[in-house]
């Protein structure tokens, strides 16, 4: 798995690099959605740092990569249970986590954020996230669950490659 995993899951992306630009993208359009939400010095740490990741892994430079991670989690745990604490942080985190076990409860903590917060975009990106891990870890039961809940959610954003994707994914794991 190596270096590419997190970009590799990263919703709605695949493992080639021709598919940073979407990664890239979709963080983007996520952060730029939370951007009046989140702290705004906080947003752009984030942001910077999870191009700066995307770069690192491309390069497959293992050292700057986790020189960086190290620096996203810190940002974290520095905000976390504070009023500077936003699922952006922590779904971004995860986005970059190698371990699929370590991911799962970061996008977890995340998704417990992003109910507490009623952010729909949030609640439909990390659950398509954690569907599509567990997926990979063979929890299609698990997987199955998180999609349905993202797909409620999903009918109140307006991202509609999102809703495509869950309903796509959703269509697979239960045609089966």
């Amino acid at each position: 798995m190596g270096i590419m995993r997190p970009i590799a899951n990263c919703r709605s992306v695949g493992a080639h690099i021709g598919s940073y630009r979407r990664v890239y993208q979709s963080i983007l359009i996520l952060l730029l959605k939370v951007a009046d939400v989140i702290n705004t010095k906080i947003y752009k740490a984030v942001y910077e740092l999870a191009e700066k990741l995307m770069k690192a892994a491309e390069k497959e430079d293992r050292e700057a990569f986790d020189s960086l991670y190290a620096e996203l989690g810190a940002i974290c745990i520095e905000h976390e249970n504070t009023d500077k604490d936003h699922p952006e942080q922590w779904e971004t985190l995860a986005d970059f986590t190698e371990e699929l076990d370590d991911a799962l409860v970061m996008y977890e903590k995340a998704l417990h954020k992003a109910e507490v917060a009623n952010s729909k975009d949030h609640l439909s990106s990390i659950g398509f996230s954690m569907a599509t891990l567990q997926v990979e870890l063979g929890q299609e039961e698990a997987a199955i669950k998180h999609l349905k809940n993202a797909k409620i959610s999903a009918n109140k954003i307006e991202d509609k490659d999102l809703k495509a994707e869950i309903d796509e994914l959703l269509e697979k794991l239960t045609a089966k």
